[in-house]
């Protein structure tokens, strides 16, 4: 079965209670694996098209991967949450925050990369800007749930 994203250029291919993902050009991208399979939107708000990135499902968690079906986070985690990071006046980028079944968040940049050594019980975005639109850099505040205090700060 096929089944088209809303107002993309990619299709979920149904299998077997399995999803994957095929392209316009009818290209497998990658064969029916996962329970579910959610594409993001382009971080972009003001662009319609869908991004790289794609939140996958199997029965014990999620994983963060791209559209050919390559995994960006190795890990299973009960949540990946995307938050939207602006680069400059025209282009945007996600930075992914992933929740455990158990434990605390961790964050990562777009490309998989881990931003933080320790975990904590809430991780918060904060873009600082010069002027309307030239940003002097993305900030991450994690914060404990036990003192409600921020404890550390990192670019992004």
């Amino acid at each position: 079965e096929m089944y088209s994203f809303e107002n993309r250029t990619y299709y979920y291919v149904k299998t077997d209670n399995r999803v994957g993902l095929m392209n316009e050009e009818h290209r497998l991208l990658f064969p029916p694996t996962y329970s579910y399979i959610h594409q993001l939107d382009d971080p972009d708000v003001l662009n319609n098209d869908a991004s790289q990135y794609v939140i996958a499902y199997d029965t014990l968690g999620m994983f963060l991967i791209d559209t050919l079906g390559r995994k960006i986070i190795n890990e299973r985690f009960s949540e990946i949450r995307q938050e939207v990071v602006r680069l400059d006046c025209y282009k945007w980028t996600y930075c992914f925050l992933a929740h455990p079944s158990v434990g605390k968040i961790t964050f990562f940049d777009s490309k998989g990369k881990r931003l933080n050594d320790e975990l904590y019980d809430d991780v918060y975005l904060n873009t600082v800007y010069a002027d309307s639109c030239s940003p002097i850099g993305t900030y991450a505040f994690w914060l404990t749930i036990v003192t409600g205090k921020q404890i550390g700060r990192a670019h992004v």
